[in-house]
């Protein structure tokens, strides 16, 4: 099993192997405005599965098995992005995601407007708001444009355009978008919620007069949710997790302080640094099947012609290993294997693909987020795991020899926040 329609093969069907009710029923309401709100309000955290370039037929399952699993603990979304799909080409994909409470059809619009250098820009341009003019992109006329891209693929939560935000002119950056996010709510229906959506260089976090600039206009706005993208540095790898201190203080501070204002937060592409974030007051964190779903980073070459490493999400160590590793970890000291649908299936047909590698991820990043998912003890729950997960590591780097990437390096820096 190899070919990517094989891999999309082995998705839906172990993944439709655990799921009940939603998944064999194919439907479930239709969530409207109010009950979105409700939701984002809840306390259960959220977990925004990002569609990936290849493969994406598959996710609704993974979804509806993902929500039946964590059901009452976890609340799931999809994110479709819209560089991804054809404005001619009708997409079944969030129609299809009847596991997802939120529907999102992300803008992208940083990868086509601003000087952001660090992102590569699309070769294949797909909805006419991709190709308007600097002084277009600054109108009301354009961002309804761009929340009207996002309800012809049948999204429910409406962000506002999401242009590049660098910090060099803050308070002018911030109020267009402020400005943008009100046009496009008066569009909104009964059948849906807006959010301020805020694509932004780390400067914002770093720095306390932009990152009080930042505040001061999402308080005073009070949007129903704010969906926010910061760039972050170049990771050291693939698997790594956030580990910059400054940043992750930012991060820290406006979590914090929308949780007190009671403005739901959404970080898409952070992956497991978005579960630490719950820990602090985030509503919930966009993952994926794949690396790139899981940060937010500038572009970075790859091994070109390097034979692909078979890898694995290990929880007890938050961090990815490599699978003849894990096989060693489950050897020589956990002792127990991995129960989830993705494994169970691997270990019945000897088969590790990219598409197990990603399943199993998922899955285990929603166990530990379910296992946080009372608000009143997550704080304290996410930072037992972070001391234990320290521990676990510790034991197994000095019984097993770790290549370099699966040594974690932001355990201790996530523990001394809080």
């Amino acid at each position: 099993m190899t070919s990517s329609e094989d891999d999309e093969t082995y998705w839906s069907t172990t993944a439709d192997e655990e799921t009940t009710g939603i998944a064999k029923s194919g439907s479930r309401p239709e969530v409207d405005g109010a009950t979105m709100l409700a939701t984002l309000h809840s306390g259960i955290p959220v977990i925004l599965a990002m569609r990936p370039y290849q493969n994406a037929a598959a996710i609704p399952a993974l979804i509806r098995q993902l929500a039946a699993h964590n059901k009452g603990k976890v609340t799931l979304g999809a994110i479709a992005p819209l560089n991804h799909i054809k404005p001619d080409d009708p997409t079944e994909f969030l129609p299809g995601c009847t596991g997802a409470t939120l529907k999102i059809a992300d803008p992208v619009t940083y990868l086509f407007h601003g000087d952001n250098s660090t992102k590569k820009k699309p070769t294949k341009v797909r909805w006419p708001y991709q190709t308007s003019s600097t002084d277009e992109i600054k109108t009301d006329s354009w961002a309804e444009s761009v929340g009207q891209a996002q309800r012809d693929v049948g999204a429910n939560l409406i962000l506002s355009p999401g242009n590049w935000k660098p910090a060099e002119e803050a308070e002018v950056e911030i109020n267009l978008e402020v400005e943008q996010f009100e046009a496009i709510s008066k569009q909104s229906n009964d059948k849906e919620t807006c959010a301020l959506n805020l694509t932004l260089g780390s400067t914002w976090l770093t720095q306390e007069r932009t990152r009080d600039t930042l505040l001061e206009s999402i308080v005073a706005t009070q949007p129903a949710a704010v969906y926010m993208r910061v760039l972050w540095p170049k990771l050291a790898h693939n698997y790594a997790s956030l580990s910059d201190v400054s940043i992750l203080k930012g991060y820290k501070e406006i979590c914090e302080t929308l949780s007190q204002e009671d403005i739901p937060l959404l970080l898409p592409d952070t992956d497991l640094t978005g579960w630490y974030l719950l820990a602090f007051g985030a509503t919930g964190f966009g993952t994926g099947v794949t690396s790139g779903a899981r940060a937010f980073k500038p572009d970075q070459a790859g091994g070109a012609g390097a034979p692909r490493k078979p890898r694995y999400f290990q929880p007890g160590m938050l961090h990815t290993v490599l699978k003849t590793e894990q096989t060693l970890i489950e050897s020589t000291i956990s002792g127990t294997v991995c129960s989830c649908p993705y494994c169970a299936f691997s270990r019945s047909t000897n088969i590790w693909t990219p598409a197990a590698e990603g399943g199993h991820h998922l899955n285990r990043i929603s166990d530990l987020t379910s296992d946080i998912s009372n608000r009143k003890t997550r704080r304290a729950s996410a930072k037992s795991t972070i001391i234990k997960a320290a521990e676990f590591t510790a034991n197994v780097m000095r019984q097993i020899p770790l290549e370099s990437n699966s040594q974690p390096s932001h355990l201790s820096q996530w523990e001394q926040l809080f």
